[in-house]
């Protein structure tokens, strides 16, 4: 069934595009003060946060400090931190665990105290936890009952964004006023036009042979906000979690960082223990320096995996610590207690993404950001552990109290005044929405796993210079072939999840031929030292500009 060539119009306060714990955090903060749609591509409950295990990381001890996590962070991510955001991460994350914990969020507790675990890099314990290792999942069916009972708030499941609507106005300033929208159900197009947009999509895991990411992580928010002109920074810093399990034939499914945190220990392929000597805090140490220990270590023994050891913990004290992992390893065969895990490293966590200032406002007007989309610059070149969910809120409420503060100023609605510009700019956009065939789906899934195989190989946890410029060719052939040649009947969601992956893939080759060094979780096999020159600096993508730009933020 084809759509209605022109769309229907809505019109809201704020439009939040995104269902993961930031976006759901963000849409019921804003409801406090306007009305809100919440658009998410899948049902509500469907994203990355989803899947959290390990926790969310706050100062809530006596025996911790500001400073201590402070300092934890800004050395993780490897002299590329804004400390200013780290700064503000770190001092109001308690009030927003307060927050949850207001909503019926409930953390695992020990004699009546939250229990708090150790990840890698942490100085101290400051892991809260939920159900043992579903933290996210905790979190975000706290967030979901919320959403769905108010009033004020709209979700629009199985709804796609297509492009975000943007205006010029004054002196060439560039306004983004909406959102260009599909509704899977009935392939018909929407346009939503609010005073504000804010991007709550998460990152592009997809794009790996090797995720622990859902299917839906596939750079959609990013990629629609550099169509729109947005600026995109850090996008060669992709984390690499360093376990996830071994299983050619079956399901793989990330090994939270808490069972390292718990005493679990790593061994190669001859059963011996290596960590040791590629860093002082071994299995604990920052995930880019594991990861690429185990990626070593399996290139020295030709084996296809190392293993997590846990079998010093006895059967009680697993179920009841890691019961989702426990479940899960049960259904492959693998008894946690008794059995080795084999583990590989795989794509987790984008540290770049859209460039926001402090209250997540990117470069464009209108146009807001938070969660694993963004990049406040708090996570640097290498995110601190269960830092993401923590992120996610704390610069969500930041985005909420500042556009209540510009709400309060308010004289006329920009919704209102976006009306005749929505006319215009769906009346240019004479290409229609249609379902895929079988024949159509089985191209674009192929072409997907060259890309996921391709990203993997040459712009993975090592890469250089000349997988990258091999890399980057294939990108602008394999493109322009979607473009023109396998999309140009085709206006679907898969077709355009691909076409977004593929522009994310091009913003990181690019960034990972400029930066000529290795830093956080950038490793180039041809420079493999961190070069001064390079401190404190980021590679910053904007369509407006026909070369990256390389700022200094401090």
């Amino acid at each position: 069934m084809k759509s209605k060539k022109y769309p229907a119009i809505h019109k809201s306060d704020f439009l939040v595009i995104g269902s993961g714990i930031a976006g759901l955090y963000t849409a019921l903060q804003l409801s406090e003060f306007g009305k809100v749609e919440i658009v998410t591509k899948e049902n509500i409950a469907e994203s990355n946060s989803h899947y959290a295990q390990g926790g969310i990381a706050a100062v809530t001890s006596v025996f911790d400090s500001f400073e201590l996590h402070i300092e934890d962070t800004l050395k993780a991510g490897a002299g590329l931190c804004r400390r200013e955001a780290v700064e503000l991460m770190v001092k109001e994350g308690p009030e927003r665990i307060k927050d949850l914990l207001a909503i019926g969020c409930e953390f695992d507790r020990q004699a009546g105290e939250l229990d708090l675990t150790k990840e890698g890099a942490h100085s101290r314990r400051r892991i809260l936890h939920a159900g043992g290792d579903a933290t996210g999942r905790e979190i975000s069916q706290s967030l979901v009952e919320q959403v769905l009972s108010s009033k004020k708030i709209r979700v629009r499941e199985n709804t796609f964004m297509i492009d975000l609507i943007r205006e010029e106005v004054e002196k060439g300033e560039k306004v983004v006023k909406g959102a260009l929208l599909v509704e899977e159900e009935n392939n018909q197009q929407l346009i939503i036009l609010a005073e504000a947009v804010i991007i709550a999509a998460g990152g592009c895991g997809q794009l790996y042979k090797n995720t622990s990411n859902p299917q839906v992580t596939t750079g959609d928010g990013i990629a629609a906000a550099y169509r729109a002109g947005a600026e995109i920074m850090d996008m060669e810093f992709m984390q690499f979690h360093p376990t996830i399990l071994y299983n050619p034939e079956g399901s793989k499914f990330l090994l939270s960082e808490s069972l390292r945190g718990e005493g679990a220990v790593l061994l190669n392929a001859e059963g011996e223990r290596f960590m040791e000597s590629y860093h002082d805090l071994a299995e604990l140490a920052p995930r880019d320096i594991v990861s690429r220990a185990i990626t070593a270590e399996i290139k020295k023994s030709s084996a296809p995996c190392v293993y997590l050891d846990l079998r010093q913990k006895d059967k009680k004290y697993l179920k009841k610590r890691f019961p989702t992992i426990y479940q899960e390893l049960r259904k492959e065969g693998i008894q946690m207690e008794e059995d080795l895990i084999p583990v590989i490293p795989a794509a987790h966590y984008l540290m770049g993404g859209i460039k926001t200032d402090l209250n997540g406002l990117s470069s464009l007007k209108g146009l807001y950001c938070c969660g694993e989309a963004a990049c406040t610059g708090a996570h640097g070149a290498n995110r601190l552990a269960s830092n993401s969910l923590l992120e996610a809120l704390v610069f969500a409420n930041r985005i909420c109290q500042y556009l209540k503060a510009k709400n309060e100023e308010k004289t006329k609605s920009a919704a209102e005044e976006s009306y005749d510009f929505a006319l215009d700019f769906m009346k240019k956009r004479q290409k229609e929405y249609y379902p895929i065939d079988d024949l159509e789906a089985e191209a674009l899934a192929k072409l997907k796993a060259e890309l996921k195989t391709m990203m993997e190989n040459l712009v993975g946890i090592e890469r250089d210079k000349t997988g990258l410029l091999e890399l980057k060719q294939w990108l602008k052939e394999k493109s322009l072939y979607l473009e023109t040649e396998l999309t140009k009947e085709i206006f679907s969601k898969k077709s355009w999840e691909l076409k977004n992956l593929f522009q994310t893939a091009e913003l990181i080759t690019k960034s990972a031929l400029i930066r000529e060094e290795s830093r956080g979780a950038h490793y180039r096999s041809d420079f493999p030292k961190s070069r001064k020159k390079w401190a404190k600096k980021h590679i910053i993508h904007s369509r407006e500009e026909a070369e990256a730009r390389i700022d200094v933020i401090k």
